[in-house]
């Protein structure tokens, strides 16, 4: 739920808290409010889900010594604050953003241990002279923040930051790292000076220097594997799956959840069901062409567990969605499956508020393909540098050969050559005792899931003013999952082996050991029919090339390669993507003009 901003190092204007609410309205339609303390600023834009009627935010101490907003759900909040009146601490509300106040009262700035949540929180503590800002520990929730003169700024989006005023700069590691992955890696951002809170962590921004230390209050790498006979992991992961749903359906508005026809999203559905004496709500999309569709399956779930099941089938005209849901990332992502999350966000909002996803399930339990060697002698023979650039390589995008042929020289030389041995040093090098599958799916949970596909959940159901939840991302969940080792993960020759063995005590046989097929849109498909004259025109009418990033024939002959037989289709599909969030982003000139834009796009 909501969006959160602030300002730190200066007494904050109403023109700046209207431009930051202005921006974020989309993610809090329901409310909003502020903190003004000495030479700081916190305010909140509400989705009310819990106490609609008592939980405005923020929540401050009886001697406005401390003030508190939050975006999210803090989901043991019954347990905590059963806690709290326990010791004598009494509260006024049944909404969780109550307990933080008064959690962070009695145990300072260490409470954040003590929550199982998606959160962003921003604490002004007048006592300790500091704002405190919190991200919860997979990364499900956004934070980012900057300098801005002599202030600075933090938002749950980056348009907040660039709504208030702050000159839009693209970082050219930023977009050499997008063309690489699909996606921007944090800490960093698509702009210069622009970062995120990374997951885990916690800053503390003195109020009087401005000065930002990061520390972090969660350590995945922590945790070793451990041998246990296989029945016993299925006891305890079904035993945390459930009590992580359990958690997710506490809500004081209607709740649903999306349904793909996977098995991650299936066996949610599955739990769901066990614990809700109601029929529950599911949503799903899918698309007319052979191959790309799965509502035949979700269906079939939705039929076992007789939910309310509400379906939608889009064509080619999804596309026009794109400059809309990118608007709403805030940096490019090439991942289309973004469009369809867009759309059953928007089919679930008349009925729900929340919505519980699958996302979160392949990282854990290893559904890729791409995981699916791992598990042999051989990776397990490389060295962890050998290991680290081979799996790095099956990641790729555009390798390093095509982007030296696509950049301009000039912007070659802004780059940095070492960028991914240094990430995947940095990464790798926290769990170098771990089996290389684990090893693996460590780097895709703290690199990929807050980089790209659990941005997908947040990004694409806030534009809706919609909650998703991602019962696979409880902490405790996560922890477990990488004390199992490798061999349990994928056993002959079998994707998400353990996972799968959890999910046929619920699901059909057939549904849960049919070949994986990933959410993607048939764009690849439409780009030799209804979609080719549309992107051809994106990519070679010269906009693309004049922003000094790439030479106009490297682009030109990338798409007449594609359309002559060599695929290009990732390629182009990231170029696109590119080019579209740089009309929206770049385009409009004058940072006070990003309101109509944003108007534009969401036509």
């Amino acid at each position: 739920m909501c969006g959160i901003y602030g300002q730190v190092g200066a007494p904050g204007s109403t023109a700046l808290r209207d431009l930051f609410e202005a921006s974020l309205s989309h993610r809090g339609p329901d409310g909003r409010g502020h903190f003004s303390g000495s030479n700081a600023l916190i305010g909140n834009l509400r989705l009310a889900i819990l106490d609609p009627e008592h939980g405005v935010q923020p929540f401050t101490s009886a001697d406005s010594k401390i003030s508190i907003v939050q975006n999210g759900e803090i989901y043991n909040f019954v347990e905590l604050a059963d806690e709290l009146r326990a010791s004598g601490i009494p509260l006024r509300t049944r909404c969780d953003t109550e307990v933080l106040l008064r959690l962070f009262e009695r145990d300072g700035p260490a409470f954040v241990k003590a929550l199982n949540g998606m959160f962003a929180i921003a604490v002004y503590d007048e006592n300790r002279r500091a704002v405190w800002l919190y991200r919860d520990r997979l990364g499900e929730k956004p934070l980012y923040y900057a300098r801005c003169g002599a202030s600075l700024w933090f938002g749950s989006e980056i348009k907040a930051l660039l709504a208030g005023g702050l000159t839009p700069c693209v970082d050219p590691l930023a977009i050499d790292q997008y063309l690489t992955l699909n996606y921007v890696p944090g800490p960093g951002t698509i702009f210069q000076g622009v970062y995120q809170l990374p997951p885990g962590y916690r800053a503390r921004i003195d109020i009087d220097t401005l000065s930002l230390t990061l520390e972090p209050y969660w350590d995945l790498s922590l945790q070793r594997p451990r041998e246990g006979p296989r029945e016993e992991w299925l006891g305890e992961l079904s035993e945390l799956f459930e009590d992580s749903i359990r958690l997710r359906l506490r809500s004081d508005v209607p709740y649903g959840a999306f349904l793909s026809g996977g098995v991650d999203s299936g066996s949610v559905v599955a739990f769901m069901s066990r614990l809700e004496s109601r029929p529950v709500s599911t949503f799903s999309i899918g698309f007319c062409e052979e191959g790309y569709d799965e509502t035949a399956s979700a269906r079939e779930v939705a039929g076992l567990f007789g939910t309310c099941h509400h379906e939608l089938r889009c064509g080619p005209e999804i596309f026009d969605d794109w400059p809309r849901a990118l608007y709403y990332c805030d940096q490019p992502h090439g991942d289309t499956s973004f469009l369809p999350t867009l759309r059953v966000a928007a089919l679930a909002v008349p009925h729900v508020k929340v919505c519980l996803s699958g996302d979160g399930g392949d990282e854990l339990f290893a559904g890729y393909e791409r995981y699916l060697s791992m598990p042999g002698s051989g990776c397990q023979g490389l060295s962890l540098r050998e290991f680290g650039r081979s799996y790095f390589d099956t990641l790729r995008v555009f390798s390093p050969q095509e982007l030296q042929r696509l950049y301009r020289p000039e912007f070659t030389r802004q780059l940095d050559p070492d960028w991914s041995s240094r990430l995947l040093q940095e990464v790798l090098g926290r769990v170098e005792h771990w089996d290389r599958l684990n090893q693996a799916l460590f780097f895709d949970t703290v690199t990929l899931l807050p980089g790209n596909n659990l941005v997908k959940p947040d990004r694409m159901g806030m534009a809706v003013s919609l909650e998703a939840r991602t019962p696979f991302m409880d902490h405790r969940l996560v922890e477990r999952a990488f004390q199992i080792p490798g061999a349990l993960k994928i056993a002959g020759g079998e994707s998400k082996s353990l996972f799968k063995g959890l999910a046929a005590r619920h699901l059909p046989h057939s549904l849960v050991y049919r070949p994986k097929q990933m959410f993607v849109v048939p764009f690849q498909r439409w780009l030799e029919g209804p979609l080719r004259a549309r992107l051809t025109e994106l990519l070679c009418d010269g906009s693309l090339s004049e922003r000094g990033w790439f030479e106009s024939s490297a682009l030109h002959s990338l798409v007449a390669e594609h359309f002559g037989g060599k695929n290009h289709y990732r390629k182009l599909r990231a170029l696109a993507a590119l080019e579209l969030w740089a009309r929206a982003f770049l385009d409009p000139g004058e940072p006070g003009k990003r309101t109509a834009v944003a108007s534009e796009v969401s036509r």
